[in-house]
C-alpha cells in the first residue's frame, strides 16, 4: 500500500518536479481542510492511497494524443489535479462550490499547472471539447 510521497515514488516513474508537486498538492489539502471540507476527514490520514494513488493509476489510461481531459464534480481536484501533473493535457475542472474553485485555482497557481477551473454547474457551460 501507498503511505507516503516515497512509497509514491518507488511504484511510478515520475519527476522529482512532478513528486514536488504533488507534495505541495498535499500541504494544500491538509492546511485547506480546516476551513473548507475537500475531503472526509477520515480519508485525510490515508491521502496518498486513497486519493493520490488512485488518481494517479488514471494516467496510465491516457494516451499521449490526448489534448484535453475534464474532471466534472472537481471537489478537492481528485482525479483531475493529479492527471494534471502527470499527464501533457491540459485539465479542465468544473466545480460550482466557489471555496472548491478558488482552492483548485491556488493549487493550479502553486503547481504551475495545465489547468482551468469552471466555477460553475456543468449543464450551464458550453461545449468544453475534452477527449476524455
Amino acid at each position: 500500500m501507498i503511505h507516503d510521497l516515497t512509497d509514491f515514488a518507488s511504484r511510478l516513474n515520475v519527476s522529482r518536479e512532478t513528486l514536488n508537486k504533488l507534495q505541495t498538492y498535499v500541504d494544500l489539502v491538509e492546511n485547506w481542510q480546516r476551513k473548507v471540507n475537500l475531503i472526509s476527514n477520515k480519508t485525510l490520514v490515508d491521502i496518498w492511497p486513497r486519493h493520490i494513488w488512485d488518481s494517479a493509476q488514471l494516467a496510465g489510461f491516457i494516451d499521449d494524443d490526448v489534448d484535453c481531459i475534464l474532471d466534472v464534480g472537481s471537489g478537492a481536484g481528485f482525479p483531475g489535479l493529479v492527471l494534471a501533473m502527470m499527464c501533457d493535457a491540459e485539465v479542465h475542472l468544473v466545480e460550482s462550490d466557489q471555496k472548491k474553485s478558488i482552492f483548485l485555482q491556488t493549487v493550479i497557481r502553486e503547481c504551475q499547472l495545465r489547468a482551468v477551473v469552471h466555477n460553475a454547474r456543468i449543464e450551464k457551460l458550453q461545449t468544453l471539447n475534452a477527449d476524455k
